[in-house]
């Protein structure tokens, strides 16, 4: 996958990551290096009778491998081997380490030489494995993670019952089990639970091997190992002598360890299983994530000489959530630093629900059709939210639906959002990104433009047409800018500060501005306009972007007044000599300008947010904003930006429209209706 044939085609191994497969019957000889030309396998010349069957032991082989150890104990020459035999045992490890082609359903098909040991000789808890189709491209993207000098493992994310310990379990034991003085180890929720993956998911397998593919081993303890596999001789005497006495021992180890941060910590490892990887609250998984990456790397060389598996279903996760979709994303290929690596080291695999249900002999399946099957189960709930998430969570259609919230952790309705989220996201963007500047940074009193780039902190959207001439609608007296467009647009802003979230990141600042409701123009207004979540190496940097948003809109923003930073660059810190005061709203009965943050604002945000969710989420066109709702603890409002600003700007968007209707008698002016420019 990651060496390349000269006539090899390219393979999308997900996320960008392109593998190469070899011409039809060739492979990568890893005994010669070289490519070479085999046979495709076919069970049959009917295209309808061509599937996966595991390749069985030939009849007399047992028989002859008994003479073979008779006669080795009797000669004791270990040397000794029957023709016959050896080039059976020798076409077995080509496979393992090269791999297979045979023929499926008329389509030559290529396996790598895991999934072709994982297929014909390790048996799970249903015996041998199924093939099937959608392990194909998994155990691709294994091999592609293995032979990439720049990666450090993988993490995949999928529903129930696709295999994901076992494969682990294989992923481990067959380059520890062909190489001296290595090691592997699992980690997982706990360490009994460590202990259990072990048995189950390596050693269980490992002694219904072929002698062949089973390294000596100490069996000090009994035949079958329990809590860690020793490629060592057993001290015996006299007639105990087997002929497993006369092979090299490996001197290497296959243990388990427990899910502590610094259980792995001054191992040297060339293959660490982290199975549940999202399931171990009381660890933080970067922090151990740190402690393994250190283990698969050779001091002296700096070399990359170990990988990483981790797996993990997600449903059962409620706390870590986030940390573990940042995990997630850390690990994705196309986003890489100056070394090549990725955040993690890690490269991303998901598998699908579609992809992983009702298989044929073939291995394949229909996803259109259980697509169809998952969303009218889904519609089977429609009346239990809960039922929905909980459903969607543990059979993910997609890597969202994985990390899918649970309905009883989010504030709002999760299925509005998740549906107005999933439109979002087959459609173009609804939103430019780029950047508000100064016309004239001399003299900011000439307005601001939007400039359109493509790492830009400032999203606005494309109902904005930004080239017009309405927008700058300030009035000038002496040093006092007054907006005009109040009636129009209005704005929340949430600042930041030296906190720190669960995952150590820093909480940034975060600017919204909303359209109010325009019956002049029902289709472009009641909905968010443009949104800034950013933290600039410097506050009073986001104090002016704040100051360019509202000047650009020409409209006042209600701003969290817990910091009192941005007020007062407001009002007389600013640069520019000038009274900003009439920028910031003044709630009634409050002397001081913005809006404390107590849990009082916090409940208030919720209600208003709620309620514009329900009524409005088809206005919504920033998937950004929307995760961030979805997300939304009220108990920890830090690390929820938008949350926090959007909420704070629905407030302040409905106060005026209560006043307004409070004012009966009062001859409202035209400018307060019509937006006047």
């Amino acid at each position: 996958m990651y060496r390349k044939h000269p006539e090899s085609t390219p393979i999308d191994l997900q996320e960008g990551l392109i593998g190469w497969m070899p011409p039809k019957g060739v492979l990568w000889d890893h005994f010669t290096n070289k490519w070479v030309k085999t046979e495709i396998f076919s069970r049959s010349r009917k295209k309808s009778d061509q599937y996966w069957e595991p390749e069985k032991e030939p009849d007399w082989y047992r028989k002859k491998r008994r003479e073979e150890e008779r006669t080795i104990l009797n000669t004791e020459n270990p040397d000794f081997y029957i023709e016959e035999c050896m080039s059976y045992r020798q076409d077995q490890w080509f496979k393992r380490l090269n791999g297979f082609w045979f023929m499926n359903n008329g389509v030559a098909t290529y396996i790598t030489g895991l999934h072709w040991l994982y297929l014909t000789h390790w048996r799970i808890d249903i015996g041998l494995p199924n093939y099937l189709g959608f392990d194909r491209p998994r155990f691709y993207h294994i091999k592609y993670v293995v032979d990439d000098p720049l990666s450090f493992g993988r993490v995949e994310v999928g529903p129930r019952r696709t295999g994901k310990t076992f494969v682990g379990g294989i992923c481990v034991y067959e380059p520890i089990s062909r190489t001296e003085n290595a090691v592997g180890t699992i980690q997982s929720k706990t360490g009994p639970d460590g202990k259990e993956v072990l048995g189950k998911a390596i050693i269980s397998p490992f002694i219904k091997l072929p002698h062949f593919f089973r390294p000596v081993f100490d069996t000090s303890a009994g035949p079958r190992p329990k809590s860690e596999i020793r490629f060592y001789y057993t001290s015996k005497k006299g007639k105990n002598i087997s002929v497993e006495d006369y092979e090299d021992e490996l001197e290497s180890i296959i243990d388990y360890k427990s899910s502590a941060v610094r259980a792995l910590d001054g191992r040297k490892v060339q293959a660490v299983l982290v199975d549940e990887a999202f399931k171990t609250e009381e660890v933080n998984i970067y922090d151990r994530h740190k402690v393994i990456r250190e283990c698969l790397v050779d001091k002296m060389t700096g070399k990359i000489i170990g990988k990483e598996y981790c797996t993990s279903t997600v449903e059962e996760v409620a706390k870590e959530l986030e940390t573990y979709e940042k995990f997630w994303n850390d690990s994705d290929p196309s986003d890489r630093d100056g070394n090549g690596h990725t955040k993690t080291g890690l490269y991303r695999y998901f598998i699908s629900i579609a992809d992983s249900m009702i298989i044929d002999k073939y291995g394949n399946t229909d996803r259109a059709k259980n697509i169809q099957i998952i969303q009218n189960t889904v519609d089977g709930f429609k009346d239990s939210q809960k039922d929905v998430s909980d459903y969607r969570r543990k059979h993910p259609l997609t890597i969202k639906d994985a990390f899918r919230p649970r309905s009883t952790d989010c504030q709002y309705n999760l299925e509005l959002l998740e549906n107005r989220y999933d439109i979002l996201s087959i459609l173009e963007p609804k939103y430019i990104t780029g950047d508000l500047r100064w016309i004239n940074p001399d003299n900011i009193c000439e307005g601001v433009k939007f400039v359109p780039t493509k790492n830009g902190n400032f999203k606005l959207h494309k109902d904005i047409d930004y080239n017009s001439g309405q927008w700058n609608n300030v009035d000038i007296n002496g040093s006092v800018p007054n907006p005009r467009s109040k009636a129009k647009f209005i704005g929340g802003n949430d600042s930041f500060d030296n906190k720190t979230t669960v995952d150590n990141r820093k909480s940034n600042g975060s600017t919204v501005i909303f359209y109010k409701f325009d019956a002049l123009n029902p289709e472009k207004s009641d909905k968010f306009v443009l949104i800034y979540c950013f933290r600039p190496k410097k506050p009073s940097i986001f104090y002016e972007d704040t100051l360019k948003i509202a000047w650009f809109f020409g409209c006042q923003i209600l701003i969290e007044s817990n910091k009192q930073g941005i007020i007062q660059y407001f009002e007389w810190s600013n640069p520019f000599g000038l009274n900003l005061t009439k920028f910031m709203v003044h709630l009634p009965d409050r002397q001081e300008p913005g809006i404390p943050t107590t849990g009082q604002t916090h409940d208030s945000i919720v209600n208003h947010t709620r309620e514009y969710i329900e009524d409005c989420i088809d206005l919504v066109d920033y998937p950004e904003l929307i995760t961030d709702w979805t997300k939304f603890d009220i108990n920890n409002t830090t690390k929820f930006d938008l949350s926090m600003s959007s909420g704070i700007c629905l407030i302040a968007a409905d106060r005026i429209k209560k006043r307004k209707v409070a004012i009966k008698d009062k001859i409202t002016e035209i400018s307060e209706i019509f937006p006047v420019y």
